[in-house]
């Protein structure tokens, strides 16, 4: 890494004592790069001035590493397998209808969260059983979190989902789409940081024991020291038939760390 980029980062973390050094030093440059642009500074001495005596800006190139873009079924071979292969499976097995528990890790504004709700929802329907579940949604944002609590979005953010989606589990009120109350009631979220060495799950999940975790777009934002405590993290949090599910272009980086089973060939769909 650059020796004036890495001052940026030790500066941050001896007076601010935010650590940036788990993000990949790709992501980590391009970041830093756009936040100079953005105040026309033309080197990192500038900058370095710049976070020095003012801690706002490190907070806001913090919240820049975080990525907060999400989008409802944003992973279509993700959610495909999740109905078709998941849920079946899960169900199938669920022989004491003992609450269904998932978590969806880095949730940000909270469409992913609430795409499972609604799947969930859409197939008790479909097969006539009736199950208890309930859904986790975890960000280091709390802007993000705060935005995701509301469940109002714009006509721009609803347009991947389903017309008989929309129509369903949605209420429209002038130019916003309100999520349906009976679907928020099965989701908690909350404000946890992966990379907390102390915490195997977030406090709130109790005991963990996940049958579901959805960890998309996220591993590869990190180093790959960093990716496999992650990974390690959310392995330890499933259930004992429980399923983690990530990105296709993050099928490689689950694999190299862990020893489980890719059950399903399009997706990122793994077992114990």
């Amino acid at each position: 890494m650059d020796n004036s980029a890495n001052q940026i980062l030790q500066l941050i973390l001896q007076k601010y004592h935010m650590n940036l050094l788990a993000y990949d030093e790709d992501y980590l440059m391009k970041t830093i790069h756009k936040r100079m642009a953005f105040l026309q500074y033309k080197s990192f001495d500038e900058y370095l001035l710049e976070i020095t005596y003012n801690q706002g800006e490190v907070h806001t190139l913090s919240d820049a590493l975080n990525i907060n873009y999400s989008q409802f079924f944003r992973e279509q071979q993700g959610f495909f397998a999740l109905e078709q292969v998941v849920m079946p499976s899960l169900f199938s097995q669920n022989k004491n209808n003992r609450e269904i528990r998932i978590w969806s890790v880095g949730c940000s504004t909270g469409q992913e969260a609430y795409s499972v709700a609604i799947l969930l929802h859409h197939y008790s329907v479909l097969t006539g059983k009736k199950f208890r579940y309930r859904i986790f949604a975890s960000d280091i944002s709390i802007s993000s979190l705060e935005y995701a609590k509301r469940g109002i979005y714009n006509e721009h953010e609803v347009e991947s989902i389903r017309y008989e989606f929309i129509k369903k589990y949605f209420v429209k009120i002038e130019n916003t789409y309100h999520i349906l109350q009976e679907i928020k009631d099965h989701i908690t979220f909350l404000e946890y940081d992966l990379l907390d060495t102390k915490t195997r799950i977030p406090t709130e999940s109790i005991y963990g024991e996940f049958d579901i975790v959805l960890c998309n777009n996220i591993l590869y934002y990190y180093r790959d020291e960093f990716q496999k405590i992650i990974i390690n993290k959310l392995v330890k949090s499933l259930s004992p038939i429980g399923f983690l599910i990530t990105t296709k272009s993050e099928k490689m980086i689950v694999s190299k760390n862990v020893e489980l089973k890719n059950i399903n060939v399009e997706s990122s769909v793994f077992r114990k």
